[in-house]
C-alpha cells in the first residue's frame, strides 16, 4: 500500500501545480497494479474510494478546483517579449501570480462520491507546488536556468508521460513561437532534464522527460535493441499457406525473420533502423533487399504518409554513413525494368553518434560547439588571487588568434556564470586600454557555425594577426586604426596631472565638499544620484554605477552639477559654444546668457588658446594617480577630456579632439564653484560622450608604475586602491565636437562572412576571373575549397562539406561588390535551342569586355546539365530479397484484389486482372465471401446503399421532406422556415435510411442481423450500440463528409440554402430552436469550408420551398433556365425530382419546353459538379453488380455448352450459393446469368466463323512463304555474282585500287552486277583492262603548273589575338594515333575484308582544329579552284576526310555555327591574301588547294586572328559610330523596328512537330489573362480583286476532264481583265497557285496556271480524309455488329478515332482474352526465341452498348435559326413574264422565270418576291421591311453596313428581319463584303457574282468548291468542310476570327461564312457567345472584325466530329 500511494502522489506530481481530475486517480492505481504483477488487486469502486481516503490524507496533497478564467493545463509563464513590447507602448504588464487550486473545505474529511456530486467534473486534486517541483525537476534547488518559461515547458513536457510533448505541440499549448520553444527545449536539455528524440515531419521533435526514459518499458525496449548490433540472425519458421506472391525477388524477408511490431516512435531510433535493416539484408540474397514496403518488412505496422517520408529519411542518413547504398536490380518478370533495391555496403559499420534517444541527436547543429584545450594553464578552475577581468583577458591572450567564444570562456574559468562574463567582455569591448596596453584590448566578432551566430573574442593582437594572415578586410569596426606601437612600454603621464606642493593639495581636500554641502568624511558609502558631481568623492569610494543610458528629447535646462551650484560644461552632442566660458579673476566664472535661436547653430572658429595656469607641487617616487570612478568598476571609455581607470588606479585621459585646433582650458574647481579655465599643457579635452584612440591615451611614466606591467588588465579590476586625489582643475575641458558615425565603435562585424569573402573571392580567380554565380560548378568548388581549408587546419568560414545557399551567396556578393572587390551582371541568355534562362556573372573588376563576351557566348552554347545522383545499376539479374506485398496479419488472399498494370495497355492503365480472379475463386465458397466483402461496392450495396449519385440524391432530399412534416425530430431548428440542423443526420435518421445515402465501409454481423429484421431497420442512428455505431464511423469525417457533400449537391440544384448564425444587424430571419433559443441566421457565403472539411460547414440547413428547373439534356455546362417548381412536400419533392429526372434524361422532352426569355434564372453554379444528371446510370436503382462478381458468374457459366445454373435442376439452391457468396440479390444474378449465356451463344458463333477466316488466312501464307522463298534465291543469286566479281578482279588487278583506278572500276563494276548474263568471262576481263589502262594514261598527263604569282608586298604583322589558350596542332595530331595507311584506304574502297577501325573520338579542340582546317582550304579555293580536301591528311592523319568533312556539315547545323565559319572564312582570306609568301607564311603555289603546309597556315591563323570577336559578331570597322546619347536621339536618327506578332502566342503548341521544341517554348509562354492581341490579317485587297481571286480558283480548281477553256474565258471575262490580272499576280504571290510546265506532246497549250500542291494540301485541313472515312465506316460495322468485335492489330487511325470517341461515352466494353498466350508459356518456357507473333498477340473484343437516347445528344446557343422559303409556286401571267429578265438599269438580268439561279438580280422577280414575303408580317413588320427593302436597292452596288439599318428600329427585329430577308427564294438583300460584312440588294448583286452562263442568264457567287458550270465539285467541299471541323476539333472554343485567320490559305471571308452556316444548319459544330457582345441573336455572315472575336466554336453533340 505505501509503494501504491508513493506512486498516486508522484503521479499527481508529475501533473503540475493545478493537478488532474480525480477520476485519473483510478488509471494510477491500475497503472501501478498493471505493471506489479507481485500484488494482484480488483480495482472496484470501493478499492478507489479506499485509497483516495488514504492520499488525500498526505499533508501535501490538496483538492479543490480550478480558479474561474483558467483553461490551461499548467500556468504558462508570459513570455519576456510581451513584457517588452508592453513597455514600448507605455502599458504596464501586470506578472499575476501562478494559479492555484481553490480549495475545498473538509475535503479530507469527506468521501469521495459526496465531492464528485457537489462539484462534478470541476473537483481536482494536487499536490502542492514544492511536492511537484522536486518531482519534476528531482530537487528542492531551482537553477538559475529554470526560468519560469522553462518550468512551464517542463510541466507540459512531463505531463505527457513516456509519450512526451512535440516541439509543434508544446508550441500550441504555451502560445510560444517556435524560436523561444527551441530555446526553452535547449535549457532544459542543458540541465539534464529532458531527452530530444527526432520524429516524423518537417523539423519536428519529442521532447520526453528522461525520468520515464529511464524506467519505461517501452523506451528501456528500444535501447536495449540498440544495444543488439552484433546478435546472430534469427530465422523464423517458414508459413507457405501465408506467402504471397511478389513482384521481383525471393519473398522470405516479411515471413521469415522475426521483426517485433513497432510504431512511429521506434523511429526516432537510428541505430534500432539500422540494427533491422542491417539484419534484413544479411539474411537477403546477396545482400539485396527491395525498398518497397521495407518498413513494414522491418516490423512497421500500417505506417502513414508521414512514417513513410521520416523512414525515407533514416534510410538517407544510412546511405550517408556508408553503410547501405541504393542500387537498381534487373526486374525477373519485366523486361527493360529495373526494381529499386538497397544493399548493404559495410556490415559491421557502427553508428558514430551512439544512441538518438540519450545522446544528442545528429545534424542538431545548434548543440555543436568546438571544444579546445587549454593547453598553457594546467588548470581549468577560476583563481581567487586575480580578477575575473585579468582572467578573462589572460584566457584571451593565451587562444592567441583562434580566440575563444563565451562558453569556452566559462568552461575556462570554471563554468564560471556566463552571464557575468558577458557583461564583462561587453563593458571590456567598449572601453580601450592606454596605449602601452593597446595589444591587450579586446575585440568582438560574430561568426557563424552551423546554423548557429555566436561570439568570438580575440584580444586586438591576435586581431591583427588574423587580418594579417588570412587578409581580412574589415572596414567596418575601428579595430584596425588601433595603434600598436606603442605597445609593451611604459605609460607617459604629464606633469601638470601633479600637484606641486602639499599646500595646493592640502588646500584642495579641505576644500572639497560633497553634494550637501559638507566635508565628506568616512560616511557609509551610498549610491551618487544622477545629478551627482562627477568630482564628488563618493565616486571614489562609493559602490560604481553604471552610465546613464542617454534619453530621448529635448536636452536639460541645466546641466549635471548646476543644481548645486557647480558649473560643469554640459555634455549636449552639439558644435563647439559660440561664446566660451570666460574667466574672471575672483575665480569664478559665469556663463553669458545667449538668446535661443532655431535651427542648427553655425560653425565658429575656436578662440585664442589663453595662458596656461598651473603650480609646482613637489613629487614623490611613489606617487599614484586616481581619480574618482565614473562607472561602476569600468572607466568606460569617454570623450575628449574624460578620464579611464586602470585596475590599480592610474589616470589617462582621452584623445585631442581632431576637429579643433586649439588647446581648450581646464577648469579649476575651488570652494565648490567654477573657477576660470586654465590650460594644462599636453592635455587635449574634448566631449564626454565620444570616443578616443589608444594613441592618444596619456602615457604613464615608467617610474610611476613601479617598473612592472604585470598583471595590469585594463579596466577590469575593482578591488579599492589608495589614491592619490587629482585636482580636477588640473584636467582641462573644451569645446564639444560632433563625432562622425563611421568613428564610432562597432561590434557586429561577422568574421565568417569576412572569410566567406575571400573564399569567394578565390573561387573566382580559380575560375579564371569570372564566373556564374548560381550554378552547381561554383557551389561545388566552394565546397572543396572548404574541404582544402579544413584539411590544412586552416579557419574557415563554415564547417567542411557545408553548401552555401542561394540568399547567403548573394549576400556575400553584394557585400563585396559594394566595397568594389567584384562586379556583378545580372542578364538572360539565350540558348542554342532558343530558351532563356537567368545567369549572374561574377568578375573580377580588371576582367576585360571581350572576356565577359566570351563567357556569355559559352554559357548560350552549353546546356545546364541536372544534377541527378547516380545511382547503381546492375546489366545482369541477380537474386534479391522483396517484401510481401499485403499484411501479415490478416489470412484472407486479399492480394488476389490487387490490381495490376496490363503489359498489353500502351496507355498504361491499371486492369484488373483475370488470372487472379480465377485463383481466388479455387478457394471455398467462404472464402471468396470474405474476400468479395472486402470489396466497398459490394459491402455498400449489402446494407442497401444507392449506388448511382442521383438516385441517392432523390432518395436523401425526400426523407428529409418527410422528417419535416412529420416534425418527428427535435433536431429540426425551425419548422416555419423548414430548417433542420445538420446533426439529424448522425441521430434521427432510421439505420436502413442511413446506410442507403452513406457507404459502410467494412462488413458487421450484427449489423446485418439488425437491417435483416424490419424493426431493426427502423432503430434511430442515436440509439444504436457504441460497437455498431464505430463501425458505421457515426459522427466522424466519413459520415459528415458524406452529408455535406449531398447538401452541398442540393444546394447546386437550389434546393437547400446554408444559414450560420449572424451577430450583427443583417440577419435574414430569426430562427427559434427547439430548445427555446432564438438565433438570429443568414445565408452562409459558400466559399470558406469544403466538403472535405465539415468542421468549417454551416450548421443550420433550410429546405427551400421552390427550385429552378434547367434543361440538363441539352447542355451540361450552360443548360437553359426553364421553370421554378415547388418542393415544399414530400410528394412535391417526388414531383420534382421525376420532373429533373426527364430534363435531364430526355432530350426530346427537353426541347419541348418552351423556356422563358425574361426574367429568367442563370445556370447554377459549378455546373462541373452536376454533370452526374446526365448519365444513365446515375439514375438506376437497380443493385449494379462489381467485375469480381461478374467474373464469378461468368466462371459459372459453361463455355462449350452455353450451360448456366439457370438451367440445373436444383436452380432455387444453386442461386441461393451464389448470391450468399456473392452477397447479392438474387435478380441481378439471374440477370446477368442470362446475359452471359447470350455472350457465350455469340462467342460461339463468332468462333465458327473465325475458324472459316483462319483456313482462308492460312491459304494466304501458303503464297506469302512461296514469294518469300523466291526472294531468298535472288538474294544467293547476287551474292554469288558478287563472289564472281571478286575472283575475277584479283585475276586481273590483285593489288588495291588507287586514284582514278578505283572510280573507272567501279562502273565496270556496276555494269557486270545488272548484266543478264556473265558468261563470257573475257568480254569482263577485257573491260576491267581497258579500264585500268584509261586511268593510268590520264594520271600521266603532265599538268602544267600555273605560274608565280606576283610578289607580294610586305605588311606588318597584325597583332597578336587574345584567344583563350588552346593545344597546340602537332600536339593534336600526334594525339590521334597512327595515321591511316593508303593500302587501308584502297582496301575499304576494293570491299575487301579488314579489321574493323575504331571510332574516332571528336573532341572540342578537334572540332576547332577541323574549322580552322576548312577556313584555310575555302579560303585558297575562291579563286574558281574545284574545293579539294587532300590536305586535311596534313592535320588529320587517322581520320578519313570523308569523316572530317561529315563532322564539318554536322557543325555547321548548330545554330550560329554557320555565321561564324564564314566570319573566320572571310577574316583568313584578307590575312592569307597579305601576308601568303611571305618569311612569316610561306607558301610556294598559293593556288594550289593541296600543295602547303596546312599546319603552318592554321598557327598563323591561331596566332594572329581573334576568334572571340569574330564569334560575338564583332566586325573591325574603319569609321567610328557615335552612340546615341539619350532616347530621343534613337528616335530622332533612327529607325526602331518592331516585330508585331503575326500568329497566336500558343500556335507553337499545335504546330511544333517535335515533342521537345513544344515543351521548351511552353516552359518560355506565359499565361496571360485576355486572348491574344495578334492582328488576324488574313487579305487586305480590294473587293473586286478578291472576287477574281475566287473566280480564279473555281477556274483552276477544276479537272481537266470537264474543263471548258471558252467557258472559263467568258467567266473570266465577266470579273473584268485587270481584275484578273491583279488577282492572278495576288495568288502566285501567296502561293495559290503555280506555274505547270507545259508538255510539248500536246497540241494546245491548255492552262499555264494550277492550284499549288501546298494549298491542295491545306485544304484538307490538318486530319487526312481518310481518317474520317474509316472512322465513319467503323460506325457502320458497329451499327451492323449484333455480337462484340474482335479489334484488328492493324487498325486504322480512323478506326482509332472512332473508337476513342464511343469510349469517351462510355459506349464500348473491352474483353481482353490472354488465354493464348498463357497457354503458350509452357511451351515456350521463357525463351523469347521460341516465340513468334501468335504467342504473344492478345485477343481484344470489342463491344457495343446500347445506346441511351442522349448520347450525343445537346447544342449550343441559337446562331442561325433556319428559315425555309414559305412562298407559295408563281403563277405569274404570260404578258408579265416578258416583262421580266431586266434589271434597274434596263440590261440582261438573272431572271427566276427563266433559269434555276439562286442570285436573281431582275426587278419585277424581285418585287413580286418582296411582296410575297411582307404578305406573312404584321403591320410593324411590314412598313420595317418595306424601309430595309427601300434602303438596299438605293445603296451603290458597294454596299452599306447594318449600322444604316439598326437605326430602322429594334436591333433584334431589324437583324431578324434581314437575316430572313436574305433566305428566301430568290434572296432579296445579300450579305457580302470580303474586308467586312455589307448588304447588298440583289438588283446590285452583279459586281459581286460571276456569269456562268450566258443564255439563259446565270449568275452565282463565286466560290472554289464550285466549277465553271455552277457544280458542285465534292472532293474540295468536303475536305474544306473537314478542314474547317479538324480546327474546331483541335482548338475547342476557337474564336470566329482566329478560325478564319487559319483557313485564310483555303478560303477567303465569304467561303469561310458558307461552310461556317452550313456546319451549324447540320449541328455539326455550336457556338457560345462571350459577355463583350451584344446581347441577341447572332449570325455569323453580320459578324464584323471586332463581333467575331467574341463568338467561339465548339464541336456539336448531336453528330461525332468525323460524321460530316
Amino acid at each position: 500500500m505505501d509503494e501504491l500511494v508513493h506512486h498516486c502522489l508522484r503521479e499527481l506530481s508529475f501533473d503540475g501545480d493545478l493537478g488532474c481530475n480525480v477520476s485519473r486517480l483510478r488509471d494510477f492505481i491500475v497503472g501501478f497494479h498493471s505493471h506489479d504483477a507481485t500484488h494482484p488487486q480488483v480495482v472496484d469502486d470501493a478499492f478507489c474510494a479506499f485509497v483516495w481516503s488514504i492520499v488525500v490524507q498526505q499533508p501535501t496533497v490538496r483538492v479543490g478546483t480550478v480558479p474561474p478564467g483558467v483553461s490551461s493545463e499548467v500556468h504558462v509563464a508570459p513570455q519576456t517579449s510581451a513584457k517588452r513590447k508592453a513597455a514600448a507602448k507605455g502599458e504596464v504588464l501586470v506578472e499575476e501570480a501562478p494559479p492555484s487550486l481553490t480549495l475545498v473545505e473538509n475535503a479530507r474529511d469527506r468521501s469521495l462520491e459526496d465531492l464528485k456530486a457537489e462539484y462534478g467534473e470541476d473537483l481536482r486534486i494536487a499536490v502542492d507546488p514544492e511536492t511537484s517541483f522536486a518531482a519534476i525537476t528531482g530537487s528542492h534547488i531551482r537553477s538559475s536556468k529554470l526560468s519560469p518559461m522553462v518550468y512551464s515547458a517542463l510541466q507540459f513536457i512531463t505531463r505527457g508521460r513516456e509519450e512526451g510533448v512535440s516541439t509543434v505541440e508544446l508550441g500550441r499549448k504555451t502560445k510560444y513561437d517556435q524560436k523561444t520553444c527551441f530555446y526553452v527545449i535547449k535549457q532544459l536539455l542543458e540541465l539534464g532534464l529532458i531527452i530530444k528524440a527526432r520524429r516524423g515531419g518537417v523539423g519536428n521533435h519529442s521532447c520526453i522527460h528522461r525520468y520515464f526514459v529511464e524506467r519505461s518499458a517501452f523506451w528501456q525496449q528500444i535501447q536495449q535493441e540498440e544495444a543488439k548490433d552484433d546478435e546472430p540472425i534469427v530465422i523464423g519458421e517458414c508459413h507457405p499457406q501465408d506467402a504471397t506472391s511478389v513482384e521481383d525477388g525471393t519473398p522470405f524477408a516479411a515471413s521469415e525473420l522475426e521483426f517485433e511490431p513497432v510504431d512511429a516512435r521506434h523511429l526516432s531510433s537510428l541505430p534500432l533502423i539500422k540494427n533491422r535493416i542491417v539484419k534484413l539484408l544479411k539474411a537477403s540474397p546477396n545482400n539485396i533487399h527491395a525498398s518497397n514496403n521495407l518498413i513494414i518488412t522491418i516490423g512497421f505496422m500500417d505506417p502513414t504518409k508521414t512514417d513513410r517520408r521520416f523512414f525515407e529519411t533514416r534510410l538517407r542518413e544510412l546511405i550517408a554513413q556508408g553503410v547501405i547504398e541504393r542500387v537498381l536490380v534487373p526486374s525477373f518478370k519485366v523486361k527493360d525494368r529495373h526494381v529499386k533495391c538497397i544493399r548493404l555496403v559495410a556490415p559491421d559499420s557502427q553508428l558514430s553518434e551512439g544512441g538518438v534517444i540519450l545522446a544528442p541527436q545528429e545534424g542538431e547543429e545548434d548543440d555543436k560547439e568546438i571544444v579546445l584545450e587549454d593547453t598553457s594553464a594546467g588548470y581549468t578552475e577560476v583563481r581567487a588571487n586575480r580578477t575575473i577581468q585579468k582572467q578573462v583577458s589572460d584566457v584571451l591572450e593565451e587562444a592567441g588568434p583562434s580566440g575563444r567564444t563565451l562558453r569556452e570562456i566559462c568552461s575556462a574559468l570554471g563554468n564560471f556564470d556566463r552571464r557575468t562574463i558577458e557583461l564583462l567582455l561587453t563593458r571590456a569591448v567598449k572601453s580601450r586600454p592606454p596605449a602601452h596596453l593597446s595589444d591587450l584590448g579586446t575585440a568582438d566578432f560574430m561568426e557563424s557555425f552551423g546554423r548557429e551566430r555566436r561570439h568570438r573574442y580575440y584580444t586586438v593582437a591576435a586581431y591583427t594577426t588574423i587580418m594579417a594572415s588570412e587578409k581580412l578586410d574589415d572596414t567596418t569596426t575601428s579595430y584596425a586604426n588601433i595603434d600598436l606601437s606603442k605597445a609593451g612600454d611604459f605609460a607617459m603621464f604629464h606633469e601638470a596631472m601633479f600637484y606641486d606642493d602639499d599646500e595646493t593639495l592640502h588646500h584642495y581636500e579641505d576644500m572639497f565638499k560633497g553634494k550637501e554641502g559638507r566635508v565628506k568624511t568616512g560616511a557609509k558609502k551610498r549610491k551618487r544620484p544622477e545629478t551627482e558631481d562627477p568630482g564628488d568623492d563618493e565616486a571614489v569610494e562609493g559602490t560604481p554605477e553604471p552610465v546613464p543610458k542617454p534619453k530621448r528629447g529635448r536636452p536639460r535646462k541645466k546641466p549635471r552639477g548646476e543644481e548645486d551650484g557647480i558649473s560643469i560644461p554640459p555634455k549636449k552632442r552639439a558644435q563647439p559654444r559660440k561664446n566660451p566660458i570666460a574667466e574672471e579673476g575672483d575665480g569664478t566664472s559665469t556663463v553669458p546668457k545667449v538668446p535661443k535661436r532655431r535651427g542648427r547653430p553655425p560653425r565658429q572658429k575656436p578662440d585664442a588658446e589663453p595662458a596656461v595656469c598651473h603650480t609646482e607641487v613637489p613629487r614623490s617616487a611613489n606617487v599614484q594617480a586616481a581619480v574618482s570612478r565614473l562607472s561602476d568598476g569600468v572607466a568606460l571609455t569617454t570623450d575628449t577630456g574624460d578620464l579611464m581607470e586602470y585596475h590599480d588606479g592610474l589616470v589617462a585621459e582621452g584623445p585631442k579632439s581632431q576637429q579643433s585646433c586649439r588647446k581648450p582650458k581646464p577648469t579649476i574647481r575651488e570652494n565648490g564653484a567654477s573657477s576660470s579655465p586654465s590650460v594644462v599643457e599636453g592635455l587635449p579635452g574634448g566631449s564626454s560622450n565620444d570616443r578616443i584612440d589608444e594613441s592618444e591615451v596619456v602615457r604613464i611614466p615608467p617610474q610611476v608604475v613601479d617598473g612592472s606591467r604585470t598583471d595590469r588588465l585594463f579596466v577590469m579590476d575593482k578591488r579599492p586602491s589608495e589614491p592619490m586625489i587629482i585636482d580636477p582643475a588640473l584636467l582641462r575641458t573644451s569645446s564639444r565636437s560632433r563625432i562622425k558615425p563611421s568613428d564610432k565603435l562597432k561590434t557586429n562585424t561577422n568574421i565568417s562572412h569576412l572569410r566567406r569573402e575571400n573564399e569567394f573571392f578565390r573561387v573566382i580567380q580559380d575560375f579564371g576571373g569570372i564566373v556564374n554565380l548560381h550554378t552547381k560548378h561554383f557551389f561545388d568548388a566552394h565546397i572543396a575549397l572548404l574541404n582544402d581549408i579544413a584539411h590544412r587546419g586552416e579557419p574557415a568560414s563554415a564547417p567542411s562539406g557545408t553548401r552555401i545557399d542561394k540568399r547567403t551567396a548573394d549576400a556575400t556578393i553584394k557585400n563585396m561588390e559594394s566595397r568594389g572587390r567584384v562586379k556583378v551582371l545580372k542578364t538572360t541568355v539565350f540558348s542554342v535551342t532558343g530558351s532563356t534562362r537567368p545567369a549572374s556573372l561574377v568578375y573580377l573588376p580588371d576582367t576585360p569586355q571581350e572576356k565577359i563576351n566570351a563567357f556569355l557566348h559559352h554559357l548560350s552554347h552549353t546546356t545546364p546539365v541536372p544534377s541527378v545522383r547516380p545511382v547503381k545499376t546492375f546489366e545482369e539479374p541477380v537474386d534479391f530479397g522483396a517484401s510481401s506485398s499485403v499484411s501479415h496479419s490478416t489470412t484472407l488472399p486479399l492480394h488476389l484484389l490487387q490490381m495490376e498494370k496490363s503489359g498489353q495497355d500502351d496507355a498504361g492503365h491499371q486492369v484488373l486482372d483475370t488470372a487472379k480472379a480465377e485463383e481466388l475463386f479455387s478457394y471455398d465458397p467462404e472464402t471468396i465471401r470474405d474476400v468479395l466483402l472486402t470489396e466497398r461496392t459490394t459491402v455498400a450495396q449489402l446494407y442497401g446503399f444507392r449506388v448511382g449519385k442521383a438516385a441517392r440524391l432523390r432518395d436523401f432530399h425526400v426523407f428529409t421532406l418527410g422528417l419535416l412534416e412529420q416534425h418527428s425530430s427535435p433536431r429540426i431548428a425551425s419548422r416555419e422556415h423548414s430548417m433542420i440542423d445538420i446533426s439529424l443526420y448522425q441521430f434521427d435518421v432510421p439505420i436502413a435510411t442511413y446506410c442507403s445515402f452513406i457507404a459502410v465501409l467494412s462488413y458487421e454481423e450484427e449489423l446485418s442481423k439488425l437491417i435483416a429484421s424490419v424493426e431493426g431497420k427502423e432503430t434511430l442512428i442515436g440509439d444504436l450500440p457504441n460497437h455498431i455505431s464505430a463501425k458505421l464511423q457515426v459522427g466522424k469525417l466519413h459520415s459528415k463528409s458524406r452529408v455535406l457533400e449531398l447538401l452541398d449537391a442540393l444546394r447546386l440544384l437550389g434546393l437547400v440554402t446554408p444559414y450560420e448564425p449572424s451577430t450583427d444587424d443583417n440577419a435574414d430571419f430569426t430562427c427559434t430552436l427547439s430548445d427555446g433559443r432564438t438565433v438570429p441566421l443568414k445565408a452562409a457565403a459558400f466559399d470558406g469550408w469544403r466538403v472535405s472539411a465539415p468542421s468549417a460547414a454551416p450548421q443550420y440547413w433550410r429546405f427551400n420551398e421552390t427550385a429552378p428547373l434547367h434543361l440538363w439534356a441539352l447542355s451540361d455546362s450552360s443548360p437553359s433556365y426553364w421553370r421554378h417548381v415547388s418542393v415544399k412536400s414530400r410528394c412535391n419533392g417526388v414531383a420534382f425530382w421525376d420532373e429533373l429526372h426527364k430534363v435531364c434524361r430526355d432530350v426530346a422532352y427537353a426541347r419541348s419546353a418552351v423556356c422563358p426569355t425574361h426574367g429568367t434564372s442563370g445556370p447554377p453554379t459549378n455546373t462541373s459538379l452536376l454533370r452526374f444528371l446526365r448519365r444513365r446510370a446515375s439514375w438506376d436503382l437497380e443493385y449494379r453488380l462489381t467485375w469480381h462478381q461478374k467474373r464469378y458468374l461468368d466462371q459459372s457459366v459453361d463455355r462449350t455448352t452455353a450451360r448456366s445454373p439457370l438451367d440445373d435442376e436444383d436452380i432455387d439452391s444453386q442461386l441461393q450459393q451464389i448470391c450468399h457468396v456473392l452477397s447479392a440479390p438474387r435478380a441481378p444474378v439471374v440477370a446477368y446469368l442470362k446475359e452471359a449465356t447470350e455472350k457465350v451463344l455469340r462467342e460461339m458463333k463468332k468462333a465458327r466463323a473465325r475458324q472459316k477466316r483462319d483456313g482462308e488466312v492460312h491459304g494466304a501464307m501458303q503464297n506469302v512463304e512461296a514469294k518469300t522463298m523466291l526472294q531468298k534465291k535472288a538474294e544467293e543469286a547476287k551474292l554469288q555474282r558478287e563472289s564472281d566479281w571478286e575472283a575475277l578482279l584479283q585475276r586481273v588487278h590483285p593489288g588495291p585500287l588507287k586514284g582514278t583506278i578505283g572510280i573507272r572500276i567501279r562502273a565496270v563494276h556496276s555494269r557486270f552486277i545488272q548484266s543478264s548474263s556473265i558468261r563470257d568471262k573475257d568480254r569482263w576481263q577485257s573491260e576491267i583492262e581497258n579500264a585500268i589502262r584509261e586511268a593510268r594514261l590520264a594520271s600521266n598527263k603532265v599538268i602544267a603548273r600555273p605560274k608565280a604569282l606576283a610578289a607580294t608586298r610586305l605588311a606588318a604583322l597584325p597583332p597578336v589575338a587574345a584567344n583563350p589558350p588552346e593545344k597546340s596542332v602537332h600536339f593534336l595530331i600526334a594525339q590521334q594515333g597512327p595515321p591511316i595507311l593508303a593500302q587501308q584506304i584502297d582496301k575499304s574502297r576494293g570491299k575487301t575484308p579488314h579489321q574493323r577501325r575504331s571510332r574516332f573520338h571528336w573532341t572540342r579542340e578537334y572540332d576547332e582544329l577541323a574549322r580552322d582546317a576548312s577556313a584555310v582550304i575555302r579560303a585558297r579555293c575562291r579563286s574558281g579552284v574545284k574545293i579539294d580536301l587532300s590536305a586535311l591528311d596534313q592535320v588529320f592523319p587517322a581520320v578519313p576526310r570523308n569523316s572530317v568533312r561529315l563532322r564539318l556539315s554536322h557543325l555547321r547545323e548548330n545554330t550560329g555555327e554557320e555565321v561564324y565559319m564564314a566570319r573566320l572564312e572571310d577574316r583568313w582570306h584578307d590575312l592569307w591574301v597579305q601576308h601568303r609568301g611571305t618569311e612569316h607564311l610561306p607558301d610556294e603555289d598559293p593556288q594550289s588547294p593541296s600543295n602547303f603546309d596546312i599546319v603552318n597556315h592554321i598557327e598563323f591563323l591561331r596566332k594572329h586572328v581573334d576568334k572571340n570577336a569574330l564569334r560575338v559578331g564583332y566586325v573591325e570597322h574603319t569609321t567610328r559610330t557615335k552612340l546615341p546619347a539619350s532616347v530621343d536621339d534613337i528616335i530622332q536618327h533612327f529607325d526602331v523596328l518592331c516585330n508585331a506578332p503575326i500568329s497566336p502566342a500558343w500556335e507553337f503548341v499545335w504546330q511544333a512537330a517535335v515533342e521537345e521544341g513544344r515543351e521548351k517554348q511552353f516552359l518560355r509562354q506565359s499565361f496571360t489573362h485576355a486572348p491574344d492581341d495578334v492582328p488576324y490579317v488574313t487579305n487586305t485587297s480590294d473587293d473586286v480583286v478578291q472576287v477574281a481571286e475566287a473566280a480564279l480558283k473555281m477556274v483552276f480548281g477544276m479537272s481537266s476532264e470537264h474543263y471548258d477553256a471558252d467557258l472559263a474565258a467568258e467567266m473570266l471575262h465577266s470579273v473584268g481583265d485587270q481584275s484578273v490580272s491583279l488577282a492572278t499576280s495576288n495568288l502566285l504571290r501567296r502561293g495559290v497557285l503555280s506555274k505547270v510546265v507545259r508538255d510539248p506532246k500536246k497540241m494546245k497549250p491548255g492552262r499555264t496556271l494550277k492550284i499549288s500542291e501546298v494549298n491542295l494540301n491545306a485544304i484538307g485541313g490538318s486530319i487526312h480524309g481518310d481518317l474520317f472515312q474509316d472512322a465513319v465506316a467503323l460506325d457502320e460495322v458497329f451499327a451492323e455488329q449484333v455480337d462484340s468485335l474482335e479489334w484488328p492489330l492493324l487498325a486504322s487511325d480512323g478506326d482509332i478515332a472512332a473508337l476513342l470517341q464511343l469510349v469517351s461515352e462510355e459506349q464500348v466494353n473491352f474483353i481482353i482474352d490472354t488465354a493464348q498466350s498463357r497457354n503458350a508459356r509452357t511451351k515456350l518456357d521463357w525463351n523469347s526465341k521460341k516465340a513468334d507473333d501468335n504467342d504473344i498477340e492478345t485477343s481484344i473484343q470489342v463491344r457495343l452498348n446500347p445506346l441511351d437516347g442522349d448520347d450525343n445528344e445537346g447544342s449550343g446557343n441559337a446562331i442561325l435559326p433556319s428559315y425555309e422559303s414559305s412562298l407559295g409556286p408563281t403563277n405569274t401571267p404570260l404578258d408579265e413574264i416578258k416583262q421580266h429578265g431586266t434589271t434597274v438599269t434596263g440590261a440582261d438580268a438573272a431572271c427566276a422565270e427563266k433559269t434555276q439561279s439562286r442570285i436573281v438580280d431582275c426587278v419585277l422577280c424581285t418585287e413580286s418576291t418582296f411582296s410575297k414575303f411582307v404578305a406573312g408580317l404584321d403591320g410593324e413588320q411590314r412598313i420595317l421591311a418595306r424601309n430595309i427593302f427601300d434602303r438596299a436597292n438605293a445603296s451603290p452596288e458597294s454596299g452599306s453596313s447594318k449600322s444604316h439599318y439598326l437605326a430602322f428600329g429594334a436591333g433584334d427585329v431589324v437583324m431578324d428581319l434581314l437575316q430572313r430577308m436574305s433566305q428566301t427564294s430568290p434572296p432579296l438583300i445579300l450579305w457580302a463584303g470580303y474586308s467586312a460584312p455589307v448588304i447588298i440588294s440583289c438588283l446590285h448583286a452583279r459586281p459581286w457574282t460571276v456569269e456562268i452562263m450566258k443564255e439563259p442568264k446565270t449568275l452565282a457567287l463565286p466560290r472554289r468548291w464550285l466549277d465553271i458550270r455552277g457544280g458542285t465539285i465534292r472532293e474540295t467541299w468536303n475536305a474544306i468542310l473537314h478542314a474547317v471541323v479538324g480546327i474546331v476539333f483541335f482548338h475547342p472554343g476557337i474564336s470566329q476570327t482566329e478560325l478564319r485567320w487559319r483557313l485564310r490559305a483555303v478560303c477567303d471571308r465569304q467561303e469561310f461564312i458558307d461552310i461556317l452556316c452550313f456546319l451549324y444548319r447540320e449541328e455539326a459544330i455550336y457556338a457560345q457567345v462571350g459577355t463583350a457582345c451584344p446581347p441577341g441573336t447572332v449570325w455569323p455572315a453580320t459578324l464584323d472584325d471586332g463581333e467575331e472575336q467574341q463568338v467561339f466554336w465548339f464541336i456539336g453533340k448531336n453528330k461525332y466530329w468525323y460524321q460530316v
